[in-house]
């Protein structure tokens, strides 16, 4: 399979694999919540927050698709061994370290814990051991993930992650309804992990031509890797932050129910982010190539060309589902959990705007790992979550919930800034260019939209039914209108092309028939 087919495929079987994800928060979970009780569930969540406070690869898992996708680039096949080879010796030494934590804590659960009865304390300890072992023999193998996308077998790693998601719902729903109660969960997500860990080493093995190369040592290397590890690692718990930081402070400067209002206004937001963060990390390997060509503004003309063709089909996707929750999202709220979290509503909007801009810039973003400009891209993290955290206690006072959302919205906000600053003058893109063709020319196709999802919003309707309807036919005319006043030519021609091939595969399987 080509490598335009792994990505289309790749991300057919992604959105599948999310589509379950969100099926499954929203039928799923309740049932789980009811047959485990609201006390294990709070015991299973206190040992999975505890044990990933301290499981963290600090970038590693990006240093490696990094240097992998470099070296293939290059095609140096035997740096790509040598180096895989550093990294698990690194991940290694990781490990150990994690587990001599996880025993040490072990033996202070008592004094930490000890507002928890007896009984509780028992039962969070047997979940914390399989939580921590499950910890301790999956992180080892996070480079998996890593050495499958720089190779470019897409459709191999989604089937294992959509296997894995399959799996692991079904054998807890088996083991639930057996009455294993919370240690259902914690078992099966360690069964699982194992099986489809080894999958992969076994796809790697029969996909890929890597032979690790475990003698390798490079200290130069190794200090390189470490550097841009650590960078990537700030930005990326920098914007874990900013959303995890904000029901401590409410909790500080507000009341509870504040919290539980924001919390599931970033539960929302969490569902949205996962259809437009689909397709990142498919671009990494073709990134690393463009970047090997010698002509610095060549290069950078290939990103733009390509950051346009994703950037559009991104913003057309996002747009339909952030218009969709404009017009629609009070109603499904207040039909999903009720009244009292309608200020939801009004805090996902506000932690959702600046993806508009952000999220059809991801080819960017990503293009700055392979350039190597992740302490720039660090520097700007550190100044989006110092001016939430300082704005988010002001805000917060005043306003609660609401205020602290502004808040997220301009530190997010601002650090778009800053990124479409560092894209034009570290990574020589033309973000004016990028802009013109991409949000100005989708703006009267997203604006006829708006209005047409606003109208049948104020259409009076009751019940699921009503609004499954309305749902549909907002994504009715978002599509009539995509087809008519945002795709192009050549967007029109490959939809066409698809629509053609999956009609000519039903009629051959219909005629075997």
């Amino acid at each position: 399979m080509d490598r335009v087919k792994q990505i289309r495929v790749g991300a057919i079987i992604s959105y599948i694999g999310i589509i379950i994800s969100i099926l499954s928060g929203l039928f799923y979970t309740p049932w789980m919540l009811e047959k485990i009780g609201k006390s294990d569930y709070g015991l299973y969540t206190l040992a999975m927050s505890l044990i990933n406070t301290f499981a963290i690869d600090f970038g590693l898992n990006m240093a490696s698709q990094r240097y992998i996708s470099k070296y293939l680039a290059e095609d140096d096949q035997e740096s790509v061994n040598k180096t895989t080879g550093l990294i698990y010796k690194v991940y290694v030494l990781i490990t150990i370290v994690i587990a001599v934590i996880f025993i040490t804590l072990f033996f202070f659960i008592d004094s930490l814990y000890s507002k928890l009865t007896p009984e509780e304390l028992e039962k969070f300890k047997g979940i914390y051991i399989i939580v921590a072992l499950y910890s301790v023999t999956s992180f080892p193998f996070i480079t998996l993930n890593g050495i499958l996308s720089s190779y470019e077998k897409f459709v191999q790693l989604k089937l294992c992650d959509l296997s894995y998601r399959l799996l692991a719902l079904s054998s807890t729903i088996i083991m639930l309804l057996l009455g294993y109660g919370v240690y259902a969960l914690v078992l099966v997500n360690l069964f699982t992990s194992l099986v489809i860990t080894i999958v992969k080493i076994i796809l790697i093995k029969k996909v890929t031509p890597l032979k690790v190369n475990f003698s390798y040592n490079n200290f130069r290397l190794l200090k390189e890797m470490l550097q841009f590890s650590i960078w990537t690692s700030i930005s990326t718990m920098a914007m874990r932050f900013i959303l995890s930081l904000a029901p401590s402070i409410l909790g500080a400067v507000s009341g509870t129910s504040e919290i539980a209002i924001f919390g599931y206004a970033v539960t929302l937001e969490g569902f949205i982010y996962m259809f437009v963060n689909a397709l990142n990390g498919f671009f990494l390997p073709k990134l690393a190539r463009i970047s090997a060509v010698e002509d610095e503004q060549k290069s950078a003309d290939e990103v733009l060309s390509l950051m346009v063709r994703v950037g559009r089909f991104i913003l057309m996707l996002y747009g339909l589902i952030f218009i969709g929750f404009v017009a629609l999202g009070k109603e499904f709220v207040l039909l999903m959990v009720g009244t009292e979290y309608k200020g939801s509503y009004y805090c996902t909007i506000l932690i959702c705007i600046y993806g508009l801009i952000a999220y059809p810039q991801q080819i960017a973003n990503t293009y700055i790992m392979v350039k190597n400009k992740v302490k720039q891209r660090a520097i700007i993290s550190i100044i989006m979550l110092t001016v939430n955290v300082l704005l988010s206690f002001i805000l917060g006072y005043f306003f609660g919930a609401i205020g602290v959302s502004v808040s997220v919205m301009i530190a997010l906000m601002l650090q778009t800034i800053l990124l479409n600053h560092l894209y034009q003058k570290e990574l020589n893109l033309d973000i004016k260019a990028f802009f013109k063709r991409c949000h100005f020319m989708l703006l009267p196709g997203m604006a006829t939209s708006s209005i047409i999802a606003v109208l049948i919003s104020l259409i009076p309707s009751t019940g699921w039914i009503w609004f499954g309807v309305k749902v549909l036919s907002i994504f009715i005319c978002y599509v009539i209108v995509s087809w008519f006043m945002m795709l192009n030519n050549v967007e029109k021609a490959d939809v066409a092309t698809i629509i053609y091939k999956v009609f000519r595969i039903k009629c051959k399987e219909m005629e075997v028939k």
